[in-house]
């Protein structure tokens, strides 16, 4: 079977790299609190299930997880783990104070 770099197209001979990547809601636990008691729940989920109604399926999974996976060469593979969100580098304004040994 032939494998191409997903980033740079370029064959992969040996040694590819797969990158899979999962996003999905997070989930930060459940604290009921005084408020939570009096609020009319069995109306908050009509109204929830009337909204899912109108969504399509694969619309609304998307909004809870995704996934992709995708074969990268090696090049391709350490820039990506370098920098996997694409964030531009900002240089540091401090300067750098070099150590200077003692003879």
């Amino acid at each position: 079977m032939e494998y191409r770099c997903e980033l740079c197209g370029k064959k992969i001979v040996r040694n590819r790299y797969l990158v899979k990547i999962a996003s999905y809601a997070a989930y930060d636990g459940l604290e009921i609190g005084l408020l939570d008691l009096t609020r009319d729940f069995e109306k908050e989920i009509k109204d929830l299930l009337k909204k899912i109604e109108k969504r399509r399926g694969k619309k609304l999974e998307k909004d809870i997880c995704v996934g992709f996976e995708f074969v990268l060469c090696k090049r391709c593979r350490d820039n990506y783990v370098k920098n996997p969100l694409g964030k531009k580098r900002f240089k540091s304004k401090r300067k750098r104070i070099s150590k200077k040994r003692s003879p």
